[in-house]
């Protein structure tokens, strides 16, 4: 996936804003409140691709690692707390040159619209139907105002959290807050950017939220990385749950190098903070029981706390932007195999392209449906182009059950 914004066409708009946004600013008739809105806009999408790049991969490090101070910790992180309160700072000084704050207060309801759950899923403020450009202008207004007022007090409540024993007491606790902070101001400044245009134009999220297709990529592989992972560690501990004393340490060996293949990927890197976390205690624990004379019951209690763990990460189909890809990506494979049914007879090879081109949406889908899943890999045993144009129908007939199937369940029935 690229890492700049683009419209739907691909071409990237200037100052950080996709070509649709410049489209949306074009058509506003007021030329100097496109240009404070250009400047806020370009503002927030600045802020968007500048606290991505943030890295905390060594401070999540620096927090598993036993011999590691908390002084050390802090001092690691005091860099990304001063970018992060930068960048925040940075748009919220746009927003109050463009559109200094006069009736903030009444917008509380937008406000906490805007701000969505930390796994950065959003449930978007409505904008009731606007007639004349002075309404759809002083609605924009008002949203961006709200939206301000949010970053403060979203920033001051981080600032007194980060201010408790409690959190000084768990060196992941500041990562965590962090990492969920810039998550939530990420997606709330996307929404700032989204919801803007919206009131101007009939618009999509993937053409003008910036980074779209980037957070859009980092969720597919955390995804697939964890599904992968639990349909492993699953079996697995299952196996070990009835294992004979002598079979335990090959199965606990096993599991632990899973761990280090997930540890390795995309996805992991992806991940919050506070799912890794369970990951590296995981794994100091489980090497910690396989360096015993015996392993035994505590560590079966171990691995199988952990393959609940896992189930448990399930929740991450409820994420809205994998929610609005899912859809897509169903809809997209239910078009593709009803083309490709229709070319059966008269064109296989047009059938087996269209059916190929349906395989590779679906494997974006891996990790939402388990009987999905289990009939992606067994088309990965028995690729297409290993069936014979007379068997084509029943793989069509196949795949349109499981779409139906996907389509008809929600997100929350993934595993």
């Amino acid at each position: 996936m690229p890492a700049e914004t683009t419209s739907a066409s691909g071409a990237p708009g200037p100052a950080g804003l996709s070509a649709a946004v410049t489209e949306v600013l074009a058509a506003i008739p007021d030329r100097a409140f496109r240009e404070r809105l250009r400047r806020v806009l370009a503002a927030s999408a600045s802020a968007i691709a500048r606290l991505r790049l943030i890295d905390f991969s060594h401070a999540e490090e620096l927090a598993g690692a036993e011999d590691t101070s908390d002084l050390v910790l802090w001092e690691e992180m005091a860099p990304a707390v001063a970018a992060f309160l930068a960048d925040v700072n940075g748009l919220l000084r746009a927003v109050e040159e463009q559109f200094p704050s006069s009736q903030a207060a009444a917008l509380e309801d937008d406000l906490d619209l805007a701000f969505g759950p930390a796994d950065g899923s959003t449930a978007a403020p409505t904008v009731d139907v606007l007639a004349t450009p002075a309404e759809k202008m002083r609605a924009a207004e008002g949203l961006v105002q709200a939206v301000a007022e949010g970053l403060k007090r979203e920033v001051s409540r981080f600032g007194a959290r980060v201010r408790k024993p409690s959190v000084v007491a768990d060196r992941w606790n500041l990562l965590v807050d962090l990492q969920e902070l810039r998550g939530r101001c990420r997606s709330a400044m996307g929404e700032l950017v989204y919801q803007s245009c919206a009131i101007f134009a009939e618009v999509s999220r993937p053409s003008i939220i910036p980074d779209h297709a980037v957070d859009l990529a980092d969720a597919l592989a955390v995804r697939r990385a964890w599904a992968g992972l639990s349909r492993i560690v699953g079996p697995l501990n299952a196996r070990l749950q009835a294992a004979p004393p002598e079979e335990e340490r090959a199965l606990v060996g096993a599991i632990d190098e899973e761990l280090k293949q997930f540890c390795s990927t995309r996805g992991y890197l992806a991940m919050r903070a506070a799912d890794k976390r369970s990951a590296v205690v995981f794994v100091r624990d489980l090497r910690a029981c396989a360096t015993a004379d015996r392993l035994g019951p505590a560590t079966r209690r171990l691995v199988e706390g952990f393959a609940k763990f896992l189930d448990s990460l399930a929740a991450i189909n409820r994420r809205e932007i994998l929610v609005n890809h899912d859809q897509e990506a169903v809809a997209a494979c239910g078009v593709l195999v009803e083309q490709a049914r229709t070319h059966l007879t008269a064109e296989p090879p047009r059938a087996r392209d269209l059916l190929a081109q349906a395989m590779t949406t679906a494997q974006t889908l891996f990790g939402r449906d388990r009987a999905l899943d289990d009939f992606l890999e067994r088309r990965q045993r028995w690729p297409l182009d290993e069936v014979i144009d007379s068997a084509l129908g029943q793989v069509v007939d196949e795949f349109i059950e499981w779409v139906a199937a996907v389509g008809g369940r929600g997100a929350t029935a993934a595993f």
